[in-house]
């Protein structure tokens, strides 16, 4: 073809059309990482705990608490930078459960003695099965659970005090509710 402004043109046209398809696809994976409440349940798992490897967990430790599932690890940043959150969180009375995501147990245990433990227990996911299965994108990653085990809410990404208090609580506030009308 010769060259000239029909090739330029053309070229141009495939170009947007490639950049309009990305950013549709880049919407579409928002809006379904970012579904206000995407209700589905834990995957079926059987895994060892962080601290106590013989206990296994599963699915149905995650129940009867409205709660927290907090995707984390000790070589992670952004997991240190919210860890004091977490903390004032857990003193508050609200439950927040872990998976420890493809780290050293050693150095888990370390990092959790030494900076604190705001977790009702953790799942010691050491090649990250779990994570994979509940569509962990990276880490930090956290989940609302109600008291079924339900996922209602995933935020990826660090957890900072005004994604707790806009995104987090009233989610909280509105699964309390729900759960006292059903009673």
């Amino acid at each position: 073809m010769p060259a000239g402004p029909f090739r330029s043109i053309r070229s141009l046209i495939i170009l947007l059309s490639l950049a309009l398809a990305a950013a549709l696809a880049g919407l579409e994976l928002n809006r379904r990482l970012g579904d206000d409440d995407p209700r589905r349940a834990l995957p079926d798992f059987r895994m060892g705990s962080l601290a106590d490897p013989d206990r296994e967990l599963g699915p149905a430790d995650f129940t009867g608490k409205i709660a927290l599932l907090n995707v984390w690890a000790s070589w992670c940043a952004p997991c240190r930078q919210e860890h004091p959150l977490l903390l004032e969180i857990s003193q508050t009375g609200t439950t927040i459960y872990g998976i420890n995501f493809t780290d050293d147990r050693a150095a888990a245990l370390h990092w959790l003695n030494s900076l604190g433990d705001p977790f009702a227990f953790n799942v010691f996911d050491q090649h990250g099965q779990l994570a994979l299965a509940l569509g962990v994108y990276g880490v930090p990653e956290t989940y609302l659970l109600d008291a079924s085990g339900t996922i209602r809410y995933k935020h990826m990404g660090l957890l900072d005090q005004q994604t707790w208090r806009e995104q987090f609580l009233p989610r909280i506030q509105r699964l309390r509710a729900e759960a006292e009308t059903a009673s």
